[in-house]
């Protein structure tokens, strides 16, 4: 289980990361990329809720 928490809690930071980073620079953004910030905070959101799901079942 361990492996499992620690994979998850590495691919939040990586996700997070990248979010930062694109929010920091929106220069970086193709001009026709209609992604934004809101996105960015769904998609964390539900990353972690899968990532409770399935804590939740390997305990």
């Amino acid at each position: 289980m361990d492996y499992a928490v620690n994979h998850v809690f590495r691919q939040n930071d990586k996700l997070q990361r990248e979010a930062f980073q694109r929010e920091s620079d929106p220069g970086e953004k193709p001009p026709d990329s209609t992604a934004g910030t809101g996105d960015a905070v769904v998609l964390r959101v539900l990353f972690v809720a899968w990532a409770i799901r399935k804590i939740r079942r390997l305990q």
